[in-house]
């Protein structure tokens, strides 16, 4: 596997799809087996910020060693919620990145927060 960063922005639910498909192809890239487990949490991370903050002011994809890192920094400083319960709107997104990364959480910042997860990249 290749180490790299991709740095992205989506504004709105087409951008979120746009994004998808640049990750997709960086992973290839990079030689990262795990496509889909990745994809899924990036799609979940900046769908969340661009539902419920607006935007996704920025977007980190990173590749060290053997983990895909995404960070998703947006401009509310409202804590990201894991509902108990999903309906047909929606409400497992937070509860598919717990499954999936080996680790995910989140900090404030000066503008808003930081959502991150790591996720395994297999060979």
């Amino acid at each position: 596997m290749v180490a790299g960063t991709l740095e992205l922005w989506a504004g709105t639910p087409a951008d979120v799809a746009l994004g998808r498909h640049a990750v997709e192809a960086r992973l290839l890239q990079w030689g990262c087996g795990s496509l889909d487990d990745v994809l899924l949490v990036f799609s979940e991370l900046v769908t969340n910020a661009v539902t419920h903050a607006g935007s996704a002011e920025s977007v980190l994809v990173r590749l060290d060693d053997t983990a895909v890192t995404v960070v998703v920094e947006d401009a509310s400083a409202s804590s990201p919620q894991m509902r108990v319960g999903g309906d047909a709107s929606g409400g497992f997104g937070l509860r598919l990145v717990d499954q999936l990364a080996t680790e995910w959480g989140w900090e404030q910042t000066d503008t808003g927060k930081k959502v991150w997860a790591n996720v395994p990249c297999l060979d």
